[in-house]
């Protein structure tokens, strides 16, 4: 089930290549491959060890994994981010309000699909039996056909802004608050 004027991303994907390999180049805002990289969202995944980026510790975790065992892919999920946690802090201290409840110990972490919009498909979750419930629901998303999902730290925010460049120029942006996604509060 998609959302209200939504266009599923193969169909969407493959027009855009379809048209390209004829010559003509789309902009929808950008190439079909870079769009493709920015809506699947791993780049943040492959970026996230780069401190200077400052994008969040990130996994991907397999679909299949959560399909087997939900509460075995939360624990390697959860052992993989500490690891690249430890490695994207090594050289400098992680931001404290980052660092989870100094009690006990438990940290907030998002799991978030590819190709959502405006935090959809993003649920807020801490430990590892929140991130299992989370990775499951997230798993059998209707008309979902996502094969990972993105774990990432919990970054704290007020708000997001979205800018629209036209021309190398801001023509429009648009801020987002996303507190609806965590209902625990911040």
């Amino acid at each position: 089930s998609y959302q209200s004027g939504m266009v599923h991303f193969e169909g969407h994907h493959s027009c855009m290549r379809a048209m390209e390999s004829a010559g003509i180049p789309t902009r929808f805002p950008h190439s079909v491959q870079l769009y493709q990289t920015l809506l699947a969202k791993d780049w943040q995944a492959t970026l996230c060890l780069y401190a200077r980026l400052r994008v969040p510790p990130t996994i991907m975790v397999c679909r299949a994994q959560v399909v087997r065992d939900s509460r075995r892919a939360a624990a390697a999920a959860l052992d993989a981010l500490r690891a690249v946690r430890d490695m994207r802090y090594a050289a400098k201290p992680e931001p404290a309000d980052m660092a989870g409840d100094p009690v006990s110990g438990t940290r907030r972490g998002v799991v978030k699909l590819g190709h959502s919009w405006e935090a959809t498909h993003v649920t807020v979750f801490r430990g590892e039996e929140q991130l299992a419930s989370a990775l499951e629901r997230l798993s059998n998303v209707p008309g979902g056909d996502a094969s990972c999902m993105l774990v990432q730290d919990f970054v704290p925010s007020e708000f997001e802004a979205r800018a629209f460049v036209i021309n190398g120029v801001v023509a429009h942006i648009i801020y987002s608050n996303f507190g609806r996604i965590d209902p625990d509060g911040f």
